[in-house]
């Protein structure tokens, strides 16, 4: 879709000039592809899944989410900018980015800590749709 823009852009600059090719330009940047994040699906006890999820147009990032409430327990998705800030005693903003599946991991440090959580805490759970 977007190589048969791009070539009408050009083929209009060349004939009608520089107001349809900016009319052109902009139609082509709206129709840019949306954001993919990772994302996880909890399915109950220590089940759940990865796929791939395209972001809406207010999403502009991705993100994975500590929640070190009762179960700790990591969540990937699509995120706002606000949502990257929005931090409290039961959640942890492990990463944002906004590059197409950028939130493919967390760090060592944080898989750790999660882990010793669960040990000390008897939690057995997964990561959880954002």
């Amino acid at each position: 879709m977007k190589v048969v823009i791009t070539l009408l852009i050009l083929g209009l600059l060349l004939i009608h000039g520089e107001v349809l090719c900016v009319l052109l330009i902009s139609i082509y940047i709206l129709l840019g592809e949306a954001l993919q994040c990772h994302k996880t699906i909890y399915l109950g006890e220590n089940y759940f899944i990865y796929s791939v999820l395209n972001c809406t147009n207010n999403e502009d990032r991705c993100i994975i989410q500590l929640f070190t409430d009762v179960t700790y327990r990591y969540m990937y998705g699509c995120a706002t900018q606000e949502d990257c800030l929005n931090e409290n005693l039961v959640l942890k903003v492990e990463k944002c980015c906004d590059t197409d599946l950028c939130n493919d991991g967390v760090s060592e440090v944080s898989l750790m800590e999660a882990e010793r959580k669960k040990k000390c805490d008897g939690w057995g759970g997964a990561p959880e749709e954002v």
